[in-house]
């Protein structure tokens, strides 16, 4: 069901499904950011990759990653900015995450999440975001976590843009 936007709005559409399905994670620089994307309709229609680079992929479980961001405003200086948070768990304590992880948290990135429903949102598009927290948990019962926290973080002076399929179509990913 369509829901048409005319001037206000008083109960949302229930077509919004939470959760995110996938995160691809590249290096901020594999993005130019003067001429690197293309926005129409506050929709990125375009994006231009550096030769030899990728998105890499990382599959989420059902229920493991979640995105927030919060507008905070200053009435004194009449600017502002989004707060961009993405959490997910990475499972298994190993040498290869390990190693992942300690590079990943000294990368400037860029992330594109795709949510369960098919859609696509830039996280750090204008000035990146980073690793702020790993947290390494183990349990002691048998159906507790083994593996990492990541928390990336960044701030935008606009919330996550959205990304046409079209557009993430002709990304190069990687696995």
């Amino acid at each position: 069901m369509a829901c048409t936007f005319i001037e206000g709005r008083y109960t949302a559409c229930r077509d919004g499904i939470p959760g995110i399905d996938k995160i691809y994670l590249t290096e901020f620089g594999n993005i130019t950011q003067t001429s690197g994307y293309t926005i129409v309709s506050g929709t990125i229609t375009a994006m231009t990759q550096a030769a030899s680079t990728k998105f890499w992929q990382f599959d989420m479980e059902q229920e493991n990653a979640a995105y927030t961001e919060s507008f905070t405003g200053s009435t004194d200086t009449w600017n502002g900015f989004y707060a961009q948070s993405l959490v997910w768990n990475q499972y298994s304590m190993s040498a290869k995450n390990r190693n992942l992880l300690a590079t990943m948290v000294q990368a400037r990135l860029m992330g594109i999440a795709k949510m369960v429903d098919g859609s696509y949102f830039v996280i750090g598009l204008t000035r990146s975001s980073m690793v702020s927290t790993i947290a390494t948990q183990t349990g002691k019962k048998l159906g507790e976590m083994n593996g990492y926290v990541i928390t990336m973080t960044g701030n935008e002076p606009l919330g996550a843009t959205p990304m046409s399929a079209a557009c993430f179509a002709t990304l190069s990913i990687g696995q």
